[in-house]
């Protein structure tokens, strides 16, 4: 083992009792001290040296290296925690652009099929509720029109148009948990909209954060080459 004080870049053994002694310089105080933060060393020995000596007990109390260490730990922590929450707003603003890349709003193809009750022509009769929520739809006043598509209503047979367009809608009016209620109810198997449904819900769960059960549904719609979303299923799972 080395010397403590041979020659090499360490302090002296003069440097150091003259530091513990109060007798440098402003220069050369601040070099040893600067010296004393990074080396584990010369801090060990300015403290064992000055217990050694009692001419300047109280010089040895006032020096203590361990505050400085526990900055430097503090600093590494925070710098780990910054890194961390960095890699959470990365991760989800990813999230995000996914969804805005891939969302588009379902049309309403029921637009030229539908009337109320009082109404003339040869347009089917609908509910008052599901003809004002499509009114709303088309005018883009969207959480009117997930409003009154998800009304609570005995069952009908619009029961599954009103919960896919209500899904539709609450997406588009930033309501993300409504849609996934809504358009979880809609992609039941064997209803109108399932497959249109189970997109959507793949996306909101995805805007939401919910990466395992979006990629399950995706991953379905990769399996079955002849869905209407398996290509873009595809791709949308590969930038995961």
């Amino acid at each position: 083992m080395q010397p403590i004080f041979q020659e090499h870049n360490c302090l002296t053994q003069i440097e150091l009792k003259a530091y513990l002694e109060g007798t440098l310089n402003n220069k050369d105080r601040f070099r040893v001290e600067n010296h004393l933060l990074d080396c584990p060393l010369c801090s060990d020995a300015v403290e064992g040296f000055g217990l050694s000596h009692t001419q300047a007990p109280q010089k040895v109390k006032a020096f203590n290296p361990n505050p400085y260490r526990w900055l430097r730990t503090a600093a590494a922590v925070l710098l780990v925690a910054v890194s961390l929450l960095s890699l959470r707003y990365f991760f989800s603003s990813n999230e995000n652009r996914l969804y805005e890349a891939y969302y588009e709003a379902y049309p309403n193809e029921l637009k030229q099929d539908l009337r109320s009750g009082d109404s003339e022509g040869q347009k089917v009769q609908a509910p008052e509720y599901i003809v004002k929520a499509f009114e709303a739809y088309d005018n883009g006043d969207f959480a009117e029109s997930a409003r009154l598509f998800s009304e609570e209503r005995t069952s009908d047979n619009y029961s599954a148009i009103a919960h896919f367009y209500g899904g539709i809608a609450a997406l588009e009016a930033g309501d993300t948990p409504k849609a996934i209620q809504l358009l979880r109810a809609a992609g039941q198997k064997g209803l109108l909209y399932e497959t249109e449904a189970r997109w959507y819900l793949a996306l909101a769960l995805l805007k939401e954060g919910k990466m395992e059960e979006a990629s399950s549904i995706l991953n379905q719609f990769i399996s079955d080459p002849d869905s209407r979303y398996h290509e873009e299923a595809k791709t949308l799972r590969s930038k995961f």
